[in-house]
């Protein structure tokens, strides 16, 4: 599993695909109006309260025409069903707002 993951991790750490993958599977307005060429990786290392480091697969910041913040993506790869995704990502979302960089 580790190796697929890193190649899903290695494959979308390119601008171009990770715009084709929202493109392609992502049908909201919003996706379409993304200005593609402000796609940049942000830092996902984190230090949660008990210390231990955290890693988000991926995450995107992207400008939005017309919207003074940018979006922010996160991309997790995920071979097999995990309940417990939604609250992962809640803990990655907070994890990120709280970084102290």
């Amino acid at each position: 599993m580790q190796d697929q993951d890193s190649s899903y991790k290695r494959i979308y750490s390119h601008p171009e695909m990770m715009r084709d993958l929202l493109l392609g599977f992502v049908d909201r307005p919003w996706v379409k109006q993304l200005d593609y060429t402000t796609l940049q990786k942000v830092p996902t290392r984190f230090v949660a309260d008990n210390q231990r480091q955290k890693e988000d697969d991926l995450v995107w910041r992207a400008g939005l025409p017309g919207v003074e913040w940018p979006v922010y993506l996160p991309f997790e790869v995920q071979t097999t069903s995990d309940g417990m995704m939604p609250v992962r990502a809640v803990s990655y979302a907070a994890l990120w707002l709280l970084r102290s960089d």
